[in-house]
């Protein structure tokens, strides 16, 4: 299905969205 912006309605960041970022924050250290 195509992507909600399609619609017009703003999306908020799913907070899942960071959690890529914490597992290379942890690989960094």
């Amino acid at each position: 299905c195509p992507p909600p912006e399609a619609e017009g309605v703003p999306v908020p960041v799913p907070p899942h969205r960071e959690a890529p970022g914490q597992l290379r924050h942890k690989a960094d250290s």
